[in-house]
């Protein structure tokens, strides 16, 4: 249990660091034809494995596209970070056009679905750190010092005994070189975020600084004192939420919301509270892929892959020395000193991942928190309303004159077998719509959620629109079943049964770049499930209403649409 805090602990000041260090970025030599990036963080998957595309463009927003490679199989780090080195799968490495001199660049990586994994835009490049095209020569040094004398020969053959030359005259040693101008100062960060600990309600707090408290960390957006942070106190902006590690996950225990368990190697977040022995209390590997339990237990960590063999040893210690050589040569002339860099810039400010989510079960407003420039939506329009079931019918079976045998009553016709009532058709399911938007901090934003069809009405598509009504992203609402048609009874012979409704067509998702979509499902009281890995609707959210004979509960209208935001 010990470990397990330890790792707890371990992971929050992770997540601390995430919001506090800027994403960093080294580039080797300019001269390379090739430039490694390291621990450059991302909204990927933790601990995953992803197929990447690596691009180089020339402005931080639109521009053009000037270079680009895709890098398979990455591994994912623990807190999101990505390793590559950029050039080191095209042939030649980086053409030299691509960083020319005096010119900025600025490098994005996107996933398969060509989404940028940068949760703050592209980073930029600085063009006199990432020139490849060498500038002209400078003019030779002065002449430098002599230089250190050079290491022994090898000892060579013994040869005759020349006669002793007259002794040479001493030579002037040469002057220093001049030291090079100083570099030009860097641009100066951003403003920087002040962690002040645990908060205290006697300590006096300003704008930026922040604090632990309730096992999440918090940001002051304004001046405050003896104000405890919380969801509901603007003096403060969760910055990231904590969870409770509970360790191995067990069949006898209870959970609640924020929970955090071990289960199959991977690591699960409970989203609702669980008792053992209820429809959801079952084990979290059960439900990721979707299954009986979705949307009680979110993935947040998969189990990890074998780790590669370890690199070779380093070389053993080196033998003693050799016995002292004759003395070599005079060494050459030493060159210039080299300029002293220039000052070092002031540190900027942390920030990236994700700070809050809000989910709607109704229309509402959503307004963008102060330093939020993106949001991700996820919306699911309203199921259709099931079709109306036929009635039943009767008929006979005979037309012959048939007397009771004792003289009792005659009967013309013989009852015959009935003919059962027909279900209506299902109502289609609401569709389902993805994608990350460019949003205005403080900005607000009009969130409608798709009307639940009623018995034989189509469902309404739910939506975001920006300020002056302008639709961003839709998610079509579900088509109602069709009417099942009634029986046909007949007095003189059988009835004729009647037909079941067809089903309603499912919602449309919406189309275009960077949009991720599913249409809903034709005619079925299930909601559209969204891509592996996303949340889980709440019961009946978007689901097509139930097409059923009366005997079996008759029709149903469909569910309500659903929209969840993350940012």
């Amino acid at each position: 249990m010990n470990i397990l805090r330890k790792h707890h602990l371990a992971y929050i000041a992770a997540i601390a660091v995430a919001f506090l260090l800027p994403s960093l970025a080294r580039a080797q030599a300019p001269t390379s034809r090739e430039i490694d990036f390291d621990f450059v963080f991302s909204r990927l998957p933790f601990g995953s494995t992803q197929n990447i595309f690596v691009q180089v463009w020339d402005s931080a927003a639109g521009g053009t596209l000037v270079f680009s490679e895709n890098h398979p199989n990455v591994k994912i780090g623990l807190l999101g970070e990505v390793d590559f080195v950029l050039g080191s799968l095209t042939v030649g490495g980086i053409p030299l056009g691509t960083f020319p001199a005096g010119a900025s660049r600025y490098l994005d990586v996107v996933d398969v679905t060509n989404r940028s994994v940068f949760p703050n835009g592209r980073k930029p490049l600085y063009a006199n750190a990432f020139a490849l095209t060498p500038g002209p020569a400078g003019p030779a040094g002065p002449q430098g010092p002599q230089g250190l004398q050079g290491l022994s020969g090898p000892q060579g053959l013994s040869g005759a005994n020349g006669l002793n030359g007259a002794p040479g005259a001493p030579g002037t040693n040469g002057t220093n070189g001049v030291n090079g101008a100083p570099g030009p100062q860097g641009p100066a960060g951003p403003i920087g975020l002040n962690n002040l600990g645990h908060w205290n309600a006697a300590t006096s707090y300003n704008q930026n600084d922040a604090v632990f408290d309730s096992a999440s960390y918090w940001l002051a957006t304004k001046a405050n004192v003896s104000s405890e942070p919380s969801s509901t106190n603007t003096n403060w902006q969760l910055m990231a939420g904590g969870l409770i590690n509970r360790g191995t996950w067990s069949s006898s225990a209870t959970y609640n919301v924020n929970d955090a368990v071990t289960d199959n190697g991977s690591f699960w977040l409970a989203l609702i509270a669980t008792v053992p022995g209820s429809a959801n209390g079952c084990e979290p590997a059960s439900t990721y892929p979707p299954g009986p339990c979705e949307g009680t237990w979110q993935q947040i960590a998969a189990a990890g892959l074998a780790g590669a063999a370890g690199a070779q040893g380093a070389a053993g210690p080196a033998g003693p020395a050799g016995p002292q050589g004759p003395q070599g040569i005079q060494g050459l002339p030493g060159i210039g000193v080299q300029g002293a860099p220039g000052p070092q810039g002031p540190a900027g400010s942390g920030g990236g991942g994700f700070s809050g989510l809000q989910e709607f079960t109704q229309s509402g407003t959503f307004t963008v928190p102060a330093g939020v420039t993106h949001i991700s939506v996820e919306l699911w329009g309203g199921g259709g309303g099931a079709g109306v079931p036929g009635q039943p019918g009767s008929g006979v079976i005979s037309s012959s004159y048939v007397c009771d045998p004792y003289g009792g009553l005659c009967a013309d016709y013989i009852a015959g077998p009935s003919c059962d009532s027909q279900p209506g058709g299902g109502g289609g399911a609401g569709g389902y719509s993805r994608t990350i938007l460019a949003v205005t901090p403080g900005a607000s934003y009009q969130l409608i959620v798709g009307a639940a069809g009623a018995i034989d009405v189509a469902a309404t598509s739910s939506q975001i629109l920006d300020s002056s009504g302008v639709t961003l992203l839709a998610a079509g609402g579900g088509q109602p079943g069709a009417d099942a048609t009634n029986a046909v009874s007949n007095s003189t012979g059988p009835c004729t049964r009647g037909t079941a409704g067809q089903p309603g067509a499912g919602g449309v998702g919406a189309s275009g770049s960077g949009i991720v979509s599913r249409n809903g499902a034709p005619g079925g009281n299930a909601s559209t499930p969204p891509p592996a890995g996303t949340i889980s609707l709440p019961s009946g959210g978007g689901a097509g209403g139930a097409g059923r004979i009366p005997s079996a509960g008759g029709a149903t209208a469909g569910g309500a649409g659903y929209a969840f935001l993350t940012w």
